[in-house]
């Protein structure tokens, strides 16, 4: 809403002061509450182009060339490891970008991104003599390859004793959240019977990439085995990553 404030001004005020002199000194007062309204229309426009963004292809698309001022497109994959690429044209803030599609993407849909230029900054974090030269080259000794942000994640199942099972989980990185892994794992007499299904729960802490628990089971000729299809994994992602167990 557009209000012009120097109007407002003169029709508030009462037409037997409403004099040039008045009106001026009161201006600079109201000036502040002009530069706070343009401000807050500002601020409207931009949450409310925000809340109508969803995770829709053409609206992310939109929101990304809006954010970078960049080309973009997404492309949707078959899930297998990924559901979406973006494919971005400019050098971004490849961090910024990550959080931005995390923000508005589907929850569980996991996604990775391939840009056209990277750019890296470096700097002294000490002074330097003024008087010393110093020539300084880096170079590649091989191709690097950006994170594509996903952390795969892969249970292994051993037995430590007679009545005691161990769950190792392990991450092809460090993780940035803590990662609960769940399952179950299923037991088989030799003469055929089956045994009651026992749970694991055990989380990779922040910082960390690997973790366990030991499961007790009943003493006997048994065998077991981890059903690989119930173990979840919670969060499935955060501003950071992407997690997904090994397949």
């Amino acid at each position: 809403m557009n209000i012009d404030y120097n109007k407002l001004v003169q029709l508030l005020l009462p037409t037997f002061i409403r004099k040039n002199v008045l009106v001026e000194l009161i201006w600079p007062m109201v000036a502040q509450l002009q530069i706070m309204h343009s401000q807050f229309n500002l601020w409207f426009d931009e949450a409310r182009y925000k809340a109508n963004t969803n995770a829709s292809v053409v609206s992310l698309t939109e929101l990304i060339q809006r954010e970078f001022d960049v080309l973009a497109n997404i492309e949707e994959l078959d899930g297998l490891p990924t559901d979406f690429k973006v494919n971005v044209s400019g050098a971004v803030d490849e961090v910024r970008l990550r959080s931005l599609i995390n923000q508005y993407k589907i929850a569980g849909r996991s996604f990775t991104f391939r840009v056209g230029t990277v750019g890296y900054s470096c700097g002294f974090i000490n002074h330097r003599c003024e008087d010393i030269t110093e020539l300084y080259s880096v170079e590649f000794t091989d191709h690097v390859c950006e994170s594509d942000g996903i952390i795969l994640i892969t249970s292994v199942l051993s037995v430590i004793s007679a009545d005691t099972l161990r769950v190792r989980v392990t991450a092809s990185a460090n993780v940035t959240s803590g990662v609960a892994v769940s399952g179950i794992i299923s037991g088989y007499e030799t003469g055929g019977g089956v045994l009651p299904i026992e749970t694991f729960n055990v989380t990779i802490l922040t910082g960390e990439a690997t973790a366990q628990v030991d499961v007790g089971i009943p003493m006997g000729n048994y065998s077991y085995s981890l059903e690989h299809e119930s173990i979840e994994i919670f969060p499935g992602s955060d501003q950071y990553y992407t997690y997904l167990k090994y397949e």
